[in-house]
């Protein structure tokens, strides 16, 4: 299933089923926030992505509603991924 433009609040109403159905599912949880943030629901869809997992989708997501929340006036405080072990922005990696 995938949103229809124009559709955006049945579209979050079948995939709000979907969930119960499939809540394995980050594709199905996925496209429940992005019905969410079509429909300027940006508090809902935070916490959606926020369960969804950590599939890029999805965090490409839940960073895109933190935006469009931060435009909003809202204030936010986006988590920080961890940073890669090896990286220049590891704490356990020696300056040289």
């Amino acid at each position: 299933m995938e949103i229809q433009w124009g559709e955006s609040s049945l579209a979050r109403d079948h995939f709000k089923e979907a969930v119960n159905w499939m809540p394995g599912s980050s594709l199905v949880w996925n496209n429940y926030g992005f019905a969410h943030l079509v429909l300027g629901e940006l508090k809902e869809a935070k916490d959606i992505f926020k369960m969804a997992g950590t599939d890029p989708a999805i965090r490409l997501n839940l960073s895109f509603t933190y935006l469009k929340m931060k435009s909003k006036g809202e204030k936010v405080r986006a988590p920080m991924a961890p940073p890669t072990p090896g990286s220049i922005v590891d704490p356990t990696v020696e300056e040289l």
